[in-house]
């Protein structure tokens, strides 16, 4: 399943994330299109961590694509750029 998140991840989306990812089979490869978000903050992060843990207990994969190289800077900086990436699936 392929997710389309809003155009920002702050405190005020967080919870539309999280609805749309949890609409996801987490045993299945499910995929977060990063195409149209020009901003993320530690509190989409914090989504996006929680449901990778779920679709690894299920043994499926959550990966995030199409990331603006901005960005995809933040999960760098934070360390989930190994967690998210298509080479961690």
């Amino acid at each position: 399943m392929q997710v389309t998140p809003p155009t920002e991840l702050d405190p005020a989306t967080e919870s539309e994330l999280d609805v749309l990812l949890a609409a996801c089979n987490p045993s299945e490869a499910n995929e977060v299109d990063f195409s149209g978000v020009a901003f993320c903050d530690s509190s989409g992060l914090r989504v996006l961590v929680r449901h990778q843990h779920r679709h690894a207990e299920a043994g499926g994969s959550l990966v995030v694509r199409n990331a603006s190289t901005a960005i995809w800077r933040v999960f760098e900086i934070t360390g989930l750029d190994t967690l998210f990436s298509p080479d961690a699936a």
